[in-house]
């Protein structure tokens, strides 16, 4: 850790409730290869400085970039009070939400982001009805949290001539005839097909449409498996690893803003400016207003 003398007196003095000592442990050992490069501590960076490290986090995902600088402005801000800068400005606070957004690893963030076309062509690759489901639900706006509302689905659930379904948040959503198709065969499916070509019984509720291989397995711990069976069937598809459970499910939030931009001749502002469209799109996803900027900056080149 570069002037760990220093960097020890902060985590010291700063409230570790909502960000532990590990993390700025873990931050600062990041860091340590510049600062030494730079031969300076991280809080004396000039803006193309901080640039740099914000691009060395390798990261696709805006909102992280976003906390690292939030917290590394306290730190920056501490040095100030503490009269260490040298030239006495806090830099972090020069980034702008543009900045962040050159910082995303756009390929990350290209592969992780999938149309409907693609996100169709994975699930002929799917040997399983029961991911199939999973793939096809997430990107309907079907998650929950703690994934919930994709372990708890029920077939009883769907209502087949409204193209409903009811989900155990008690969101009733627009649901698609593929996704009607697939929730049927997951119903019947009784086995499940590993990459190795094992097979293993499937065991679950009546109805139940994300059914285990073990007959003992709970809810609990069905819901705590699901990111990790998941991963690893997309890892067996030889997906991306960019493409994740999240990521499948803003891909479906982008496709579904799109298709209203389409049918309405709105741009995406004039969507998030439109209470019926919010309201739809809250009630589907999920989607926080209240985050409609941020949504558009970090996604700008996906979206209408």
């Amino acid at each position: 850790m570069f002037n760990e003398e220093n960097k020890k007196r902060f985590m010291d003095d700063i409230d570790l409730d909502q960000y532990p000592y590990n993390y700025w442990q873990n931050m600062f050992n990041k860091s340590e290869q510049l600062e030494e490069m730079y031969g300076k501590d991280l809080y004396d960076f000039s803006k193309k400085e901080v640039l740099t490290f914000l691009k060395f986090q390798d990261s696709k995902s805006f909102d992280y970039i976003s906390v690292i600088i939030f917290n590394l402005r306290k730190y920056s801000q501490w040095a100030l009070k503490e009269g260490l800068l040298i030239d006495g400005q806090n830099h972090f606070a020069e980034i702008s939400k543009e900045d962040v957004n050159s910082c995303v690893n756009k390929l990350g963030l290209d592969e992780s982001i999938i149309s409907k076309e693609e996100m169709v062509s994975i699930l002929y690759k799917i040997p399983n009805c029961r991911d199939k489901f999973v793939m096809i639900a997430l990107f309907t706006g079907i998650k929950g949290l703690g994934y919930s509302e994709i372990v708890r689905a029920n077939l009883s659930d769907i209502d087949e001539s409204a193209h409903k379904m009811k989900l155990c948040t008690g969101r009733i959503i627009d649901i698609s005839d593929d996704l009607i198709r697939v929730a049927k065969l997951a119903d019947q499916e009784q086995e499940y097909i590993y990459s190795d070509g094992k097979k293993r019984t499937l065991y679950g509720d009546y109805g139940a449409l994300y059914k285990n291989s073990s007959p003992k397995t709970t809810e609990e711990q069905a819901i705590k498996r699901f990111p990790r069976s998941f991963r690893n069937m997309l890892d067996d598809l030889g997906v991306s690893r960019y493409l994740t459970i999240n990521s499948i499910f803003t891909s479906g939030l982008i496709d579904c803003i799109n298709r209203i931009c389409e049918k309405n001749n709105l741009t995406t502002s004039e969507v998030f400016a439109d209470p019926k469209h919010v309201e739809y799109l809250r009630n589907q996803y999920g989607f926080n207003i209240a985050i409609a900027n941020r949504f558009i900056t970090k996604y700008k080149d996906y979206l209408k």
